[in-house]
């Protein structure tokens, strides 16, 4: 269990740091966050929400990323409260967006074009999952070899998340919407 923990651990931070770099990487890039958020929460001020996501993005990374590192169980557990809470959050603008049937792109993790679509909530149900495995406490010390190992899975698997919309147009049968 120490590795899946591990890997989750990584995999969160893989993801919340591509989302941080996606909307935090250009002017343009804030711009496209911020015309997003306002499709997704057009109840919220645009502009503030983004920057709490940035936010709670960052706190999610080094707080895992110093946690992991440092062993702080507790540090672990603010990193993945703070993802939990971003995530929920987050699959509630999607479910909004979805049910309201808003085609506005979410750019929730780079520039992808695609809206918000039910694979998206899975994405997040599935990061809450690993966030709460992170919040298990350790239970053995950890070898290099299976740490290696967990960076490479989470590597791939950080990679799949990141091109959940482009997989899914790979996968989806011909003629298909």
């Amino acid at each position: 269990m120490t590795y899946f923990r591990l890997g989750a651990g990584m995999v969160l931070i893989g993801v919340f740091a591509v989302a941080f770099l996606g909307k935090a990487r250009s002017r343009a890039a804030r711009r496209d966050a911020v015309d997003a958020a306002a499709h997704l929460a057009p109840h919220l001020p645009p502009a503030p929400a983004v920057a709490l996501a940035l936010l709670g993005e960052s706190i999610v990374v080094v707080a895992l990323a110093a946690g992991l590192v440092l062993g702080s169980g507790t540090i672990v557990r603010v990193g993945g409260g703070v993802a939990v809470v971003e995530l929920v959050v987050f699959s509630i603008a999607l479910l909004g967006a979805i049910r309201r049937r808003d085609a506005a792109p979410c750019h929730c993790l780079g520039a992808s074009d695609a809206a918000p679509a039910p694979r998206h909530v899975a994405r997040n149900v599935g990061l809450i999952v690993a966030a709460l495995v992170v919040a298990l406490p350790a239970s053995a010390p950890v070898e290099v070899a299976g740490v290696l190992l967990a960076l490479v899975v989470s590597v791939v698997v950080v990679g799949a998340i990141v091109l959940l919309d482009d997989l899914s147009d790979l996968l989806r049968p011909a003629g298909a919407l």
